[in-house]
């Protein structure tokens, strides 16, 4: 490991290049010494149009940056194959459609200095909607009490564990390393490459063993333009709900959830065969539906945008279900 280098910036490419050249532009303005950090740009091998975006930045960009192919497609995969090719103490991931404010590895430098017993530090994410209402609304989903478990008033009501984000996360290289599994040829596979979502936290859980922290630094933010469809929103949260069960990890959320879901079912199915429990599942669904129709409501307020009244209930709606679903399906590993 070469010891002047004191960053290495891993970003994976899931947005078809679309977004990776406002990051890789971004990069170039940091506030660091170009020559103490690199970028490793993650992507499978064939992706030409990533490797041209990427070429195009080495030739004008001070600090060094290059493309790391991988023939998995799956984003551990390509997390760990740039992993191996690290040079920096410290690994900080980003998604591609993020943007770098300049302070950002300054800030991420002075978050270790102050905090040595953390083991993974994360910043969080300044949401860019691009003029979208669909990212208005899902960002007020994602922000919303019914997902977050955090009421207003109640700051100390949260029930979901904080884990730091892959789309803006940092760990000591030689921890990372340390805390790994390695495959039958002796790599190191700093994520585990059997799961689809929450590579970060199976990390972060090995990482929590040795006895180290995990630590949220509000001023080591990125913007992010978090782009998504509804398909992708809903695959997504069905596969988070899985593996919520198989890592064990936000039990009391993701349980009530599953007991909501299978109480719906029992219930329409109960009041298609039995009239006397119909006024029950009509109690239950309404209930459910007026939460979800004054969310859209304090959202289009917050917004002044009238689709986002109709987009939050259903983002809403296909979250719950959609984790449920994934955490009533999982298998424990």
């Amino acid at each position: 490991m070469t010891e002047d280098i004191a960053f290495t910036v891993i970003l994976p490419v899931f947005h078809s290049g679309r977004f990776l050249d406002g990051a890789l532009r971004s990069l170039r303005y940091l506030d660091y010494p170009s020559e103490c950090f690199e970028v490793l740009v993650a992507g499978r091998e064939n992706d030409q149009e990533a490797q041209a975006i990427v070429s195009r930045y080495a030739k004008v960009s001070r600090h060094h940056l290059r493309f790391v192919g991988s023939i998995a497609p799956r984003r551990a995969a390509l997390l760990n194959a740039a992993c191996r090719e690290a040079r920096g103490r410290i690994l900080v991931f980003a998604d591609d459609d993020c943007l770098f404010l300049p302070d950002w590895l300054n800030n991420y430098q002075s978050a270790f200095a102050k905090n040595p017993a953390a083991g993974i530090i994360g910043g969080p994410d300044e949401p860019l909607y691009a003029g979208s209402s669909f990212n208005f609304a899902m960002d007020a989903v994602l922000q919303s009490p019914l997902v977050r478990g955090r009421f207003p008033g109640s700051e100390r009501s949260r029930i979901v564990k904080y884990y730091p984000k892959l789309f803006n996360l940092a760990i000591l290289r030689e921890l990372a390393l340390r805390v790994s599994p390695v495959d039958k040829d002796g790599t190191p596979l700093v994520f585990a490459d059997h799961l689809r979502v929450h590579e970060e936290v199976e990390l972060a859980e090995r990482v929590q063993r040795t006895g180290k922290t995990l630590l949220m630094a509000s001023e080591a933010r990125v913007k992010h333009y978090r782009d998504t469809t509804f398909a992708d929103f809903v695959i997504r949260n069905f596969f988070l709900g899985r593996a919520c069960r198989q890592l064990n990890i936000h039990r009391f959320p993701q349980i009530t959830l599953s007991l909501f879901v299978l109480g719906m079912m029992l219930l329409a199915l109960a009041a298609l065969a039995f009239a006397s429990v119909r006024p029950v599942f009509f109690l239950y669904a309404g209930g459910y539906l007026l939460l979800l129709v004054v969310s859209g409501i304090q959202s289009c307020r917050k917004t002044r945008k009238p689709v986002v009244l109709l987009l939050v209930p259903l983002l809403l709606a296909a979250l719950h279900f959609s984790r449920g679903f994934g955490h009533l399906l999982a298998r424990r590993l």
